[in-house]
Order: C-alpha cells, then sequence, then structure tokens
C-alpha cells in the first residue's frame, strides 16, 4: 500500500495505523501531527479489515502539492488490475485543471500522449462550462436572480444561459419521467429474454441432455456473477452521482 505524507519523512518510516477509505483516494488522515492522504491499496485495506487486522504496512511519499497528489494518485492506479476509466481519466484532468495545470503538463503528469490529453482536456472544458452554465441555471430558477446577474456570477456567457434555461423548460415534461419508463421497459424487455434463457437450459434438463450440476454451474451460478456484477455497477454509479450532487450542492452554496 502507498500512502503520502504532506509533511517531510522518510519512505517505509510509519504505519498506517486506521484504515483510509475513500472513492478517489485523495482523504486526510491525522497519525500525531502529520497528515496521511491515501493513493493506492484501497482493496488491501478492506482484505486486512474483513480479516480484522488493525494496523498495515505504508510505503510513505511526499508530495509538493496538491496537483503532485491527484497525479500520483491517477498514475498508481495505471498499472493495476483495475486501470483508470475513461471516466476516471476525465475527473483527474478536471481537478487538474480546477488547479491551473496546463495542457502540456497534463499530458506530461498523467503519461498520455498530446493528442489524446487535448481531446480529453477539450471535453473536460467543456463539461466544466456545462456545470457553470447550470449553476447559473440555478441561481436564476432557485434563487431568483437575473439572467444578467447569474451570468456575471458565475462567469458564463447570457446567450448560452438563456439558450439554457429554455431547453430545461422544454425538457422538464419529458426528462426523468421518461428516462424512467425507458429504464422499466429495457429492464422487463431483458428480464423476459433471461427467463426465457434459463427456461430452455431447465428443459434440456428435463429432457436428459444436460446434468443438474452443467445447469447449475454454467446457467444460475454465472446469472448470478452477472447480476452481482450489475449490482456493483450500478452502486459505483449511485456513489459517483452522490459525490458530484454533493460537490454541486457545496459550490451552488459557496456562490449563493
Amino acid at each position: 500500500m502507498r500512502a503520502l505524507l504532506s509533511h517531510g519523512e522518510r519512505p517505509g518510516e510509519r504505519t498506517l495505523r486506521r484504515p483510509v477509505l475513500d472513492d478517489v483516494a485523495v482523504k486526510e488522515h491525522l497519525v500525531g501531527d502529520r497528515i496521511l492522504l491515501l493513493i493506492d491499496g484501497r482493496h488491501r485495506i478492506a482484505a486486512n479489515e474483513a480479516v480484522g487486522n488493525t494496523e498495515i504496512e505504508a510505503e510513505v511519499e511526499e508530495v509538493k502539492d496538491e496537483a503532485d497528489l491527484i497525479t500520483k494518485a491517477y498514475v498508481a492506479n495505471m498499472g493495476g488490475p483495475l486501470p483508470p476509466t475513461q471516466e476516471d481519466t476525465e475527473h483527474t484532468i478536471e481537478l487538474l485543471l480546477d488547479r491551473g495545470v496546463a495542457q502540456t503538463q497534463i499530458a506530461r503528469y498523467l503519461n498520455l500522449p498530446v493528442s489524446m490529453a487535448r481531446k480529453y482536456v477539450t471535453k473536460v472544458k467543456s463539461a466544466m462550462e456545462q456545470k457553470k452554465l447550470r449553476r447559473a441555471a440555478d441561481s436564476v430558477t432557485e434563487s431568483g436572480m437575473t439572467v444578467m446577474a447569474a451570468a456575471e456570477k458565475h462567469s458564463v456567457d447570457h446567450v448560452k444561459l438563456r439558450a439554457m434555461l429554455r431547453g430545461s423548460r422544454r425538457k422538464q415534461k419529458q426528462g426523468l419521467p421518461e428516462i424512467k419508463r425507458l429504464l422499466s421497459t429495457l429492464f422487463n424487455s431483458h428480464g423476459k429474454k433471461v427467463t426465457n434463457a434459463v427456461k430452455r437450459a431447465t428443459d434440456m434438463f428435463e429432457d436428459g441432455d444436460v446434468t443438474a450440476r452443467q445447469v447449475q454451474e454454467m446457467i444460475f451460478t454465472n446469472l448470478e456473477r452477472l447480476i452481482a456484477q450489475f449490482a456493483s455497477a450500478v452502486a459505483d454509479k449511485k456513489s459517483r452521482f452522490a459525490a458530484k450532487a454533493a460537490d454541486h450542492a457545496a459550490a451552488s452554496k459557496k456562490s449563493a
């Protein structure tokens, strides 16, 4: 497991006494008068917790600033069994842009080809602009600010803000209810297909073409694994959304 210490200390000197769990693996952990920040090893911590261990040795590194910390957290996962996803990369780039890191530096920090970094940065900047527009729109719809005042406060173009507000009003009737209906339709459709596939397997057993063990291992065990993977993916999306919602609420409160 690797950890970072914001004060000077040689690698390998300390033990991380208590587990630190965080989705982005960047969270303060006070040990005496020093601050440890976990950048790699969440799963190893979880495994040690599961067997009752309360201590785990940590390699301690020094960081120059927040950008260096974010970069180390990202790079630490690149060679692991679960490398950063596109969403992870975009989130990391957004954090670096928020801290004033230039596009050319981002490519070097994250070991990305310049052309790929350029595409990521362009996409992330567009998403960041949309976030600012949404916050400005909230200031208009929820706080009663004028469009011009909200645009100035959130540093967005008032024409784009007006367009977003018009679009939001048009989409209100076919927003979340429409998505909910779509999800229900897709789920029911795939559910019926899965049920039919399982029935075919059980019919083969009844006809004597396969054994009970084969059906259990090849169909039901595999189906349970797929369901668990799907549930895990949904839980991950839910966790990421909760973090984004919290960031949005904090940003709105700060700008109010």
